[in-house]
């Protein structure tokens, strides 16, 4: 499930100028319309102020530069895929294709795990047509809880080791087969569409995740970095907190919390957080999903980046 660790506020920014389609193309966004939404949006609440624009793109450059986020990068706009027959194939694959510099806590036996997240970094890439931020760092180990995958920092996620042999055995036990990564997530997404009318793809926790990137590399200013710094890296520096990020993050949640209708048409895990919204769309326009109008302009406005 597409389930991430980090709970906290977005911050609005400038949108790029592609234009989102539809699985069909029978229809398009009006995308000027949703950026000059956002624009106006930000201009309302006053949240960009211009004394602090040039220390913030400066400060927001640096820690791109020193790998804190994610760079924007440009790939082939279609890569094609094909299942690595070795571990050391599989982490070739990562680095050549994307600039993975570390696959950590993976072991030879688990290259059918690195080859669902190889394929899923490829389904996203090809959504986007090239146009996507990778993580630097892809681990995978066991986390306390029962999140399939989780933000590991601003530029890495983490597999939760614990749930992908879970699901494997789920489907032993009800199939009888010992399966790959790949085949077990999709036959335990089946079975929770019995649970959940929300659609499961069988690269949704890699989607979802690359979700989260996308949005903390289209952050252009300090202020946004520091609403997700404060409550993931910082959240004991009260002073700072204070100074810099809950009056403007609490302006967002009150959008957030005026549209939790308009994030339940996404899944019900969109409703939970601006961020969880976010990254809850992202993944279905990777896999061709069209959105409604009204979700898309609230996706726009909380920094979403459109495919």
């Amino acid at each position: 499930m597409n389930i991430d660790r980090i709970n906290t506020n977005s911050q609005i920014i400038n949108v790029n100028n592609n234009v989102y389609n539809s699985v069909n193309n029978s229809s398009k966004i009006n995308n000027n319309q949703l950026k000059a939404d956002s624009i106006e949006f930000s201009t309302k609440n006053n949240l960009r102020k211009k004394s602090r624009n040039i220390f913030d793109r400066a400060a927001a450059s640096f820690y791109k530069f020193i790998g804190l986020f994610p760079k924007k990068n440009k790939f082939s706009q279609h890569i094609r895929f094909e299942e690595a027959k070795t571990f050391d194939e599989a982490i070739e694959f990562g680095r050549q294709t994307f600039g993975i510099k570390k696959y950590k806590g993976f072991e030879k036996e688990d290259l059918d795990v690195i080859n669902w997240v190889n394929e899923g970094l490829v389904h996203v890439n090809n959504a986007a047509k090239g146009n996507i931020s990778v993580p630097n760092e892809i681990e995978y180990k066991e986390l306390d809880n029962s999140l399939s995958a989780a933000i590991g920092g601003f530029n890495s996620f983490i597999i939760n080791k614990k749930e992908v042999i879970a699901e494997k055995k789920l489907v032993a036990d009800i199939f009888g087969e010992n399966l790959n990564c790949k085949e077990a997530k999709r036959l335990a997404g089946h079975l929770m569409e019995a649970f959940s009318p929300s659609y499961m793809s069988v690269f949704a926790d890699i989607s979802h995740e690359m979700g989260h990137l996308q949005h903390f590399a289209n952050i252009e200013d300090l202020f946004g970095s520091l609403v997700f710094l404060a409550d993931s890296k910082l959240k004991n520096i009260k002073i700072f907190r204070k100074l810099f990020v809950e009056k403007e993050a609490e302006e967002m949640q009150k959008v957030f919390d005026n549209s939790k209708d308009t994030a339940g048409k996404v899944s019900e895990y969109a409703k939970t957080s601006p961020l969880e919204f976010v990254a809850e769309c992202y993944s279905k326009m990777c896999d061709g999903i069209k959105l409604d109008d009204d979700v898309m302009k609230l996706y726009v406005q909380l920094g979403g980046v459109l495919l």
